[in-house]
């Protein structure tokens, strides 16, 4: 489906990632911050350090393996561990319809990857999946505790505080500081547009956390996928560097297997 580029320097990737998040502080009104308490920082922190560590674990599967089997593995096991964690703290759950169109979502994800991993790279994906749904649940036990702006600003500056636990670890930081002294001034544009534009898609997930169910937001995610899968079929020619898709007979019959069970699961949850 969708290739992956080389990922050497997982911790500059996660660096980048997290420490971005200071832009997002800042791009919030004024007058919406108030002062948190015990247990809202603790929230917070501990949101930054899995999200930290799940980003961390997800770029040394991508390293390892292909995006277009970590990804959807990746979502799937997100999907499953938010429903597992959502069980243990929220005290909340899917019933009826919701729970078939839910197993439905992540079926359909999981036939989405070609399963070329390793050991290695499929324990990493397993962390990362784990530590993503952990911190979604901690997101929205923050927006349980407060106000929608108030719990962005506390939960992101514990993303960044999240990273900053992570430089303490002498290798991530040789690896940062090359990286900066290395890269050419197109490449970080590059890199901070794409992230402008991750950043856009990570705040409707958040605002869909603050309004919705965790484990449904998680298995959303699988119909990501399926729009991937036609950007690959319409580019494929035109950009092979960047989009390929197998067309054999069995690619096509699993392709069409999760994309129907991902729109099945889509009336499952939404169409009564």
């Amino acid at each position: 489906m969708v290739s992956t580029p080389a990922i050497n320097k997982p911790a500059v990737y996660t660096f980048y990632n997290n420490i971005l998040l200071i832009a997002v502080i800042g791009l919030l009104p004024f007058g919406v911050v108030s002062s948190p308490t015990p247990k809202l920082l603790e929230f917070s922190f501990f949101f930054g350090v899995t999200l930290t560590f799940s980003l961390l674990f997800l770029y040394r599967a991508l390293k390892i393996s292909e995006a277009s089997d970590v990804s959807p593995v990746f979502a799937a096991i997100s999907a499953i561990a938010a429903f597992g964690f959502g069980l243990l703290f929220l005290l909340g759950g899917l019933t009826g319809n919701f729970l078939t169109g839910f197993a439905l979502l992540v079926i359909g994800t999981l036939v989405m990857s070609y399963f070329r991993f390793t050991w290695r790279s499929l324990f990493y994906v397993f962390l990362a999946g784990c530590l993503s749904a952990l911190s979604s649940v901690l997101l929205k036990e923050i927006f349980n505790q407060t106000s929608f702006w108030n719990g962005l600003f506390w939960a992101e500056l514990g993303g960044v505080t999240g990273v900053l636990f992570f430089l303490l670890v002498p290798s991530n930081r040789k690896d940062i500081r090359e990286n900066l002294k290395q890269s050419s001034g197109g490449i970080k544009t590059v890199v901070v547009l794409n992230k402008a534009l991750a950043g856009f898609a990570y705040f409707l997930i958040i605002y869909s956390i603050k309004l919705g169910n965790v484990s449904i937001v998680n298995a959303l995610g699988g119909t990501q996928f399926v729009f991937l899968l036609f950007l690959a079929l319409i580019f494929g020619r035109k950009f092979p560097g960047y989009f390929h898709e197998t067309t054999g007979i069995k690619e096509v019959l699993e392709k069409s297997v999760a994309m129907a069970a991902i729109i099945a699961g889509l009336i499952f949850l939404f169409v009564k």
